[in-house]
């Protein structure tokens, strides 16, 4: 683990926007975590002047029923239910601003309305459906908050996703809900990235375990501990174990915060620098579909991969447009990153042996626990029990061939 250097060491790189490169903070214990999410749903949009569903409530988005599809109207047409419905101001892809100089990191200050063209219709559907409809993918991303405002936040998610439901949308497996965490406008030390991905790499399985069964074996979200580079069989094969970049006080420091073991030696010495490990625990498979269940893509340098947002995305959610199922889930994923943040070593070190020890039993739920997260250790316990009683459905009337996520009251 790097050294955390004099502050005076990052008087000139911390002049410099960690959206332009990349830089490290020298110490990231002060200020909130701070979080966006990700929502992905289908929209149907009505192609023909008949209503296939005369005596659904809600009106449909119409396209015109002569040449191509207008997408521009389109667009226009669900950001004003949207931002009617929600009091929320909502932005389209053409509109987006950017960080400059690159102008290649989006600024998340306001909701958006874009698409996702990895999100689509189930291709077995019923041919009325297929027909009678046109089914775009979608996805509304929130503007970053601040884990201090809690009711601000819930009560936002809440507005958004009672808009979403005013319109005709569905939820499949192609879709889900993405947690990205971060620290704001400022970035983590190398400490913390370390700290992090250790974590990750270890509970990684136990996350899925909280989730619908359809994560468990889905590209989108495929485990880490199976997909990391890191974890690839060459890399392995290809580092000595006397193959260090840690200097000696460097290693030292490592000791302190984790126990002494092939797997976690081998995630501490692998790199020393946030790109060099952010690349390491991105999916090292040869598929342009899989992504990992949780991605360090936005630490790589601005312009590459995405940009330099500093954030992890947590990708384990299914498709929900639940408030409630989403605020959960995102307090499990800031308080994850908040504990590799700010545990001391002793604290980091036994969790990480509890969970370590040969033959523990340690489960997901004693992770939220340790992590005194009793309202969310209650509700995944929740909703194993209803997965195991066959209650699979990703929206109320799913299993009753109801297409369309109902309201939300």
């Amino acid at each position: 683990m790097a050294t955390e250097p004099e502050e005076s060491e990052y008087e000139d790189r911390l002049t410099v926007s960690k959206f332009d490169q990349i830089v490290e903070s020298p110490n990231d214990s002060s200020g909130p975590i701070t979080f966006g999410i990700e929502l992905e749903f289908i929209s149907a949009i009505v192609q023909y002047a008949i209503d296939p569903h005369p005596w659904e409530s809600r009106t449909p988005i119409r396209a015109e029923t002569s040449g191509d599809i207008d997408w521009v109207d389109i667009d226009h047409q669900m950001r004003e239910i949207l931002e009617g419905v929600s009091g929320l101001e909502f932005r389209l892809l053409p509109e987006d601003v950017y960080h400059d100089p690159q102008r290649k990191v989006v600024v998340y200050d306001k909701w958006r309305l874009i698409d996702d063209s990895s999100v689509y219709i189930d291709p077995d559907a019923p041919d009325d459906i297929l027909r009678d409809y046109f089914w775009v993918g979608r996805e509304v991303t929130s503007p970053i908050m601040r884990c201090d405002q809690p009711d601000l936040n819930a009560k936002m998610v809440t507005d958004a996703c009672r808009a979403i439901r005013s319109t005709r949308v569905h939820l499949n497996n192609t879709a889900g809900v993405h947690i990205h965490v971060g620290r704001g406008s400022q970035s983590f030390s190398l400490l913390t990235m370390k700290k992090a991905s250790t974590l990750f790499y270890l509970v990684d399985d136990m996350l899925l375990n909280l989730q619908h069964p359809s994560r468990q074996d889905n590209c989108f979200c495929y485990p880490i501990r199976d997909s990391a580079r890191f974890a690839q069989e060459q890399f392995l094969e290809g580092l000595e174990p006397d193959d260090t970049p840690l200097s000696d006080e460097q290693a030292e420091q490592a000791e302190n915060f984790l126990p002494d073991a092939p797997m976690t030696e081998l995630m501490q010495r692998a790199s020393k620098g946030i790109d060099e490990l952010a690349g390491l625990m991105t999916h090292g498979l040869r598929s342009e579909w899989i992504r990992g269940s949780i991605s360090l893509k936005r630490f790589f340098p601005a312009g590459d991969k995405g940009g330099n947002s500093h954030t992890f995305e947590f990708r384990q959610m299914a498709a929900s447009l639940d408030p409630k199922a989403i605020m959960h889930w995102a307090r499990v994923c800031t308080s994850l990153v908040d504990f590799a943040r700010l545990a001391d070593g002793d604290t980091y070190k036994a969790l990480i042996e509890k969970i370590m020890e040969e033959g523990s039993t340690f489960s997901a739920f004693d992770l939220l626990s340790e992590l005194n997260l009793g309202e969310e250790e209650r509700y995944y316990k929740s909703k194993a029990e209803e997965y195991e009683s066959g209650k699979l459905d990703l929206y109320e009337g799913q299993g009753m061939n109801c297409w369309f996520v109902p309201p939300l009251e």
